[in-house]
């Protein structure tokens, strides 16, 4: 028997454009009162907050990434403040970022809604040399000044979002900086879990951004079972999802069982909803792990599928008993 150590873990590729695209559409309100702060928008006021275009015309796509990311038109139900059209755009790191583009972007969205009253947030997931404006100006002439909110999510520090009653800030707590030792991981971890599960209570939207969180902060065997121990009622919350998930694959499964025989069917919808929670936890999969999940009996799909929240690699997955 070999004595080399396991491989690390693999991840999946993370998207974060579509990440955070999803973390402000769910919780729009949230996003805007912890990104515009300045804009004394708060979680209680009575607001209409509506997605506009997220795609520039046809004729404009010369340039490939010329997509906007999350536009929001925000109406005051009161008519107390006239409507202001938010921007937000998302780098993972502040070398990508093109000033030039965002007011482009800015400028296109505040023309179509016939406003001045508009605004960028630039959300990055590391910290990085940035500016908050630039000047477009002759030798002696003054120009054009345009001003955007930057935030480094790198640069802060999660401990100061573990009670924060905005479900924004705890989610993306996961991606701010913090000590490196397995129970601050897990503190954060865990506070963000309650928040998630506390400040909102759909279940799908539960489902939905716990995949965030294991994105930005993935456990390994050890601190799992330390969330276990210190955050019991999130991690029971966890596992009835995990139920969950599992019965949608069953469901799955007897759908497609009535062209392929229900027994098949069964067995095929297992295996997917397996692979898809491996592949989500470790990465893409592989020939040699994707033959085994379909040569694989009931029972062994079971009892891999219980090991996935504490296996570290994917060969402990099939390893531990």
């Amino acid at each position: 028997m070999s004595n080399s150590p396991a491989p690390p873990p693999r991840r999946r590729r993370i998207n974060h454009d579509q990440n955070f695209k999803d973390l402000v559409l769910d919780f729009p309100q949230a996003a805007l009162a912890f990104f515009l702060p300045q804009e004394r928008i708060t979680l209680d006021d009575d607001l209409i907050i509506t997605p506009i275009r997220q795609e520039t015309t046809r004729r404009r796509l010369r340039h490939r990434t010329l997509l906007l990311d999350v536009p929001l038109k925000v109406v005051w139900r009161d008519g107390s403040r006239p409507p202001l059209v938010v921007l937000f755009e998302f780098e993972s790191r502040t070398s990508r970022f093109d000033p030039h583009r965002l007011h482009e972007y800015v400028a296109r969205e505040a023309r179509m809604e016939k406003t001045l009253r508009a605004l960028a947030v630039v959300i990055f997931l590391h910290r990085g040399k940035i500016s908050s404006s630039m000047t477009l100006a002759g030798d002696h002439l003054p120009g054009l000044t345009f001003s955007w909110v930057t935030w480094q999510l790198g640069a802060m520090d999660a401990r100061d979002q573990a009670d924060s009653p905005n479900i924004i800030a705890r989610l993306t707590s996961v991606c701010m900086k913090r000590p490196a030792d397995a129970l601050s991981r897990v503190h954060v971890y865990g506070r963000a879990v309650r928040g998630l599960l506390t400040l909102t209570f759909d279940p799908g939207l539960h489902r939905k951004h716990l995949d965030f969180l294991e994105d930005y902060l993935s456990l390994d065997a050890d601190e799992w079972r330390l969330f276990e121990q210190l955050y019991d009622m999130e991690s029971k919350h966890m596992g009835a999802f995990r139920e969950r998930w599992l019965e949608e694959g069953r469901r799955q499964g007897i759908a497609q069982g009535i062209e392929q025989g229900v027994a098949q069917g069964f067995a095929q919808g297992e295996q997917r909803l397996l692979a898809r929670l491996l592949a989500r936890k470790f990465g893409p999969l592989d020939d040699a792990t994707e033959n085994r999940l379909r040569n694989a009996s009931t029972d062994e799909i079971n009892r891999w599928t219980d090991q996935i929240l504490i296996a570290r690699t994917l060969d402990e997955v099939f390893r531990l008993q």
